[in-house]
């Protein structure tokens, strides 16, 4: 990770930020933009656009905690077997 995030240049903390964004949403391949403004995190727009090129989650990741942590992996399996169904 650290190397991944040496390896962009960052001149404002919007850069920065968008650049944890970006991040997050490769690794999770879902769209991590909304988490990042809600918790206050100011994103440039072209790291917005690119979050918003995968999939939205399909809770909202700050309520998932450990009693609940089964039912957003199902519900993610769910979503994308029938992601994959409907592109197949």
């Amino acid at each position: 990770m650290h190397k991944y995030m040496q390896t962009i240049e960052t001149s404002t903390i919007e850069d920065i930020s968008g650049k944890l964004a970006t991040y997050v949403t490769k690794i999770v391949k879902r769209d991590a933009s909304d988490y990042f403004i809600k918790h206050g995190f100011t994103l440039t727009q072209e790291a917005i656009d690119y979050c918003n090129t995968y999939p939205k989650f399909t809770k909202d990741i700050a309520l998932i905690n450990w009693d609940n942590q089964n039912e957003f992996r199902e519900e993610e399996k769910r979503t994308f077997n029938s992601n994959y169904r409907n592109n197949i």
